[in-house]
């Protein structure tokens, strides 16, 4: 007889496999153009890390170390958004998802109930991780002409590695959803931890201990590199998985195991701490937050503040940009993933002095530059696939009533992209032009990051909420689901094959990539960038805005 869990792990498999079924069905053509996309992407991911690489590989006396210890912060970096996305996707499958409720009415274990929604949360905050991966790992591997032990450290890693993120996520999520429950502390907290972040940078900023000379590069590196140890410690897993790759590499096959057995151990010991958890706190807690309801006083006055905001709009306007932007804030999950993600940039954009980048030749600190660009124009995709993508899906049956309201079509698709601008654009801005001011670049380069950035915030959010009107998934009530599926792939792979290509434009603008002089470059960019995202946005607004017209709404 099979157990609850095996049960309940079937009905997820073939409920994703009939999913896949009725996408083939529906169109074959539209899952063969994502399927080639997917690859074309992977293609260029490959090309590019091969040649940034290659550019790297080839500093004097540098490059190789500057390669091998590259992927220790890639490792870093991509255990904080693992850890990040799965605390929020847990968020909303396992406290906000009716399914819970329908699951903890079966008679299966509570054990077996959180596990299965576990399981869930990690697909849908993972299964595109590897995928963008996999290229860059290639590419290293090519560069540093590994053997094929290094090549197979990715998958042997990547396993345990992901169990680990997704337990602290789910973790992270019921610690969230803890604070939450409790009125305004999460907001604190977040506000506490912000300053004092920004306290430290600023700080380390002005002490700045060497200044970096022409003849001592050595020094540079390693403070460089000090700064980033965590990606390269044997204490956090981030490291585990540099040190056991690298074991690899040199043919250390005892020390690479060694590496290994610690990683899957502690992953399955913190899943064995939430699983323990899950039948009486974590319960609890979900028990708490699904029959809490918010005072009728605090919604009065969270409603009188947001229209107080909005007072200089029309009625009408005022009326649906209020609902949207109430979607955004009451979701904790939402603004704060927005706020972490901010928050790391600016951690490390505030310690650009502390690790003297000012001090770099000015080709270096531009590179800095584009790829703090290239950085920030990511976070938005993310955002904006992640949550501005799904705003017309999660209208659901209901968006018949708001297509009754006096207002145009046009103009509530319209509000939804400004909504979007606005939670978007003051940040990358604000990070931008810091990034320029640390660099200590001509000031000149303010208004090229004001104007560039709010070409490519317009381009990624008319990708995000115009996708989202073209490709609506009107059955789903999870903002997760509606983005794992057909139209969130769709636009997280635009969005991303758009940042490539705005990354590359702003290369030639501030002359990385040399057409002629320096100022026939910077005008050459200006103007391309400008055309290439103006173009993106009014072309996708205006079949997403002729799609919301002829909408029709099945009971």
């Amino acid at each position: 007889m099979s157990s609850p869990f095996t049960l309940l792990a079937s009905v997820l498999l073939r409920r994703g496999l009939h999913g896949l079924r009725d996408g083939l069905s529906i169109s074959l053509l539209r899952s063969l153009t994502v399927l080639c996309g997917s690859f074309g992407l992977l293609i260029g991911v490959y090309w590019g890390s091969r040649a940034g690489l290659q550019i790297l590989f080839e500093v004097p006396g540098l490059g190789e170390i500057l390669c091998a210890r590259l992927p220790g912060l890639v490792y870093l970096l991509l255990s904080i958004m693992l850890t990040i996305s799965s605390a929020v996707t847990f968020l909303g499958i396992y406290f906000r998802s009716r399914e819970t409720s329908f699951l903890y009415a079966l008679p299966v274990p509570r054990r077996t109930v959180f596990l299965q929604r576990w399981v869930e949360s990690t697909f849908y905050s993972t299964w595109a991780f590897p995928i963008m991966i996999i290229p860059f790992h290639v590419a290293l591997s090519q560069t540093l002409q590994a053997n094929r032990a290094y090549m197979i450290s990715f998958p042997l890693f990547l396993i345990p590695f992901s169990v680990l993120a997704s337990s602290v996520g789910a973790i992270a999520g019921c610690g969230v959803t803890a604070i939450g429950l409790t009125r305004g502390l999460l907001k604190r907290v977040l506000l506490v931890v912000l300053v004092v972040s920004v306290f430290y940078c600023l700080r380390g900023g002005q002490t700045a201990g060497f200044q970096l000379l022409d003849d001592n590069p050595i020094r540079f590196l390693q403070t460089t590199l000090v700064k980033f140890s965590l990606g390269f410690s044997p204490s956090f897993p981030a490291g585990w998985w540099f040190l056991g790759a690298e074991a690899l590499r040199v043919g250390d096959l005892e020390r690479a195991f060694g590496f290994w057995c610690l990683m899957s151990t502690t992953a399955l010991m913190v899943l064995w701490i939430a699983l323990w958890l899950s039948p009486g706190p974590v319960f609890r807690l979900w028990a708490r937050g699904s029959t809490s309801k918010s005072s009728s006083s605090g919604i009065r006055s969270e409603g009188l503040s947001i229209d107080r905001l909005l007072g200089f709009l029309p009625p009408q306007t005022k009326a649906l940009f209020a609902k949207d932007l109430r979607l955004l804030l009451r979701d904790p999950g939402q603004w704060a993933q927005s706020a972490l993600l901010y928050g790391l940039m600016g951690v490390y954009v505030m310690s650009l002095r502390g690790m003297a980048y000012q001090n770099l030749p000015v080709k270096w600190r531009l590179v800095v530059t584009t790829a703090n660009f290239a950085a920030v124009a990511g976070i938005v995709a993310s955002l904006g696939t992640r949550f501005f993508f799904p705003l017309p899906s999660l209208e659901g049956k209901m968006a018949w009533l708001v297509r009754l309201a006096p207002l145009a079509p046009a103009r509530a698709l319209t509000m939804k992209l400004i909504l979007g601008m606005l939670w978007t654009y003051p940040p990358t801005v604000a990070l931008s032009v810091a990034t320029i001011l640390m660099l200590d670049l001509p000031q000149t380069l303010v208004i090229t990051a004001v104007t560039d950035v709010l070409f490519m915030n317009a381009a990624l959010m008319s990708l995000s909420v115009g996708l989202g009107a073209i490709l609506p998934e009107f059955g789903q009530e999870e903002a997760s689901k509606i983005v794992s599926g057909f139209g969130g792939t769709v636009t997280l792979l635009l969005s991303l094959a758009y940042v490539i290509l705005a990354t590359a434009i702003i290369s030639v603008q501030l002359g990385l990539i040399p057409l002629g002089s320096l100022g026939a470059s910077h005008v050459t960019g200006t103007v391309c960038l400008a055309l290439f995202s103006t173009g993106i946005s009014f072309s996708v607004m205006k079949i997403a805005i002729k799609k919301v017209r002829t909408l029709e709404i099945s009971a």
